[in-house]
């Protein structure tokens, strides 16, 4: 037998390997010892980080960048090694430490950037957290942010095929004298990601209605056509509404304005009591439905005696449907610009993704979604802004036994 020959690769011959891509994407919680939302000099604070590859490809020697405010970044290394992350997965990494000296009541930066060894890895955007620091002694005022828009990660997801999400937001108006809503859109869009994250309602059966695909049209069809179609005896309908309402001076019913509304004219409105009715005529098991309207009295008869809202409910004993209400009276609903949201739906957000846990059993209940969130935004409105905001939760504690029992969310 002759010797072995070792082929040689051709000097001129172009190297035909291609790196698939990967794409990054990542989330961060900021967690304070004492979990009153702000964070004090000498306080434990974990940064909970969590870095996905949704590409095809690996990604090599991922790693996160640390900048910021003094007080925050020297609890933190200025880089994290995260490692190799192969196609699909996530990892997750938790820094502890301690807030730093705080000379005055401020608020403070922390920023966190990706990057990665790899060529071909799309990397996300930075992620800027705007957190309020104080030092010990000084009196509560800001609340810490937390990022909200991407849902938690969970293993072994749980599934409703059967439950239906509508998610409606209306932040401005074909009317350019009609006051838009910030955040509307966005709220509705990120709830409906939450709904399917962690809510196990299929991508299919999520209907989203912004702006101008909100028609009054758009809802009745939506409520009184499409859905009845979808529903069945095992179907929990979770309905979300974000943007502007009217309220009847004379009786209190809620009417949502709908992208092609205007509050001179009462027929362009879609009431909730008309949506209640639809949800009432389903064969559906139950209905969550969570609004977060600023409200005003129709014009044209202002004057004493107007009535408040009046928000729908059912007979004592026989509830099906269970009501969120960020905002009972007659009033705008604030929005948080810190969290990018509005003041409801960023709390609401905030207990779908744990918060909300209040017995940490890994499921969250829409009785403890909705406390959550009620107390959470009267805290705020009164500490923050000084204006009181009351959420509402039909029906309350201790009624409707079943359908605040309801699973919203399961975290594992």
């Amino acid at each position: 037998m002759g010797p072995a020959v070792v082929p040689v690769p051709s000097a001129s011959a172009p190297d035909t390997t291609v790196e698939l891509p990967s794409t990054l994407v990542f989330r961060a919680i900021i967690r304070d010892e004492n979990r009153n939302q702000l964070l004090h000099e000498g306080e434990n604070v974990a940064v909970e980080i969590e870095v996905k590859n949704e590409g095809p490809g690996s990604a090599a020697g991922v790693e996160i960048l640390v900048s910021g405010n003094a007080a925050l970044i020297e609890m933190i290394p200025g880089v994290l090694p995260v490692g190799d992350i192969p196609a699909g997965d996530v990892k997750r990494l938790t820094v502890n430490g301690k807030v730093g000296a705080v000379a005055e009541a401020t608020q403070a930066e922390l920023v966190l950037a990706l990057r990665a060894k790899s060529p071909s890895v799309q990397l996300p955007s930075v992620k800027k957290f705007l957190v309020a620091i104080k030092p010990a002694n000084a009196p509560e005022a800001i609340a810490v942010p937390v990022d909200v828009d991407q849902p938690p990660s969970v293993s072994g997801k749980w599934k409703q095929p059967r439950a239906v999400g509508i998610a409606i937001g209306i932040g401005q108006f074909r009317d350019n004298g009609m006051p838009r809503v910030k955040y509307a859109q966005h709220d509705a869009d990120v709830v409906a990601k939450y709904w399917n994250a962690v809510g196990g309602i299929p991508a299919e059966r999520i209907l989203r209605l912004l702006d101008s695909r909100a028609l009054k049209s758009d809802l009745a069809e939506t409520f009184e056509e499409w859905l009845p179609r979808q529903a069945d005896a095992t179907t929990v309908v979770y309905v979300f509404i974000a943007g502007r309402g009217l309220v009847d001076p004379s009786t209190g019913a809620i009417s949502v304005i709908p992208f092609d509304g205007t509050a001179a004219s009462p027929s362009r409105l879609y009431s909730l009591r008309r949506l209640q009715e639809a949800l009432g005529k389903l064969p559906a098991q139950r209905a969550i439905v969570m609004v977060d309207l600023s409200l005003e009295h129709m014009p044209g008869q202002e004057g004493t005696g107007q009535a408040e809202p009046l928000w729908p409910q059912e007979e004592q004993g026989k509830e099906r449907i269970m009501w969120m209400v960020g905002n009972r009276r007659v009033q705008d609903s604030h929005h948080f610009d810190l969290g990018q949201h509005g003041l409801f739906a960023y709390q609401l957000l905030k207990g779908l993704g744990g918060a909300g846990d209040v017995d940490r059993d890994g499921t969250i209940l829409a009785g403890e979604l909705c406390t959550y969130a009620k107390g959470q935004v009267g805290k705020m409105a009164r500490e923050q802004f000084g204006n009181e905001q009351e959420p509402l939760c039909v029906p309350g504690p201790g009624q409707g036994a079943m359908i605040r029992l309801q699973p919203v969310a399961k975290l594992r």
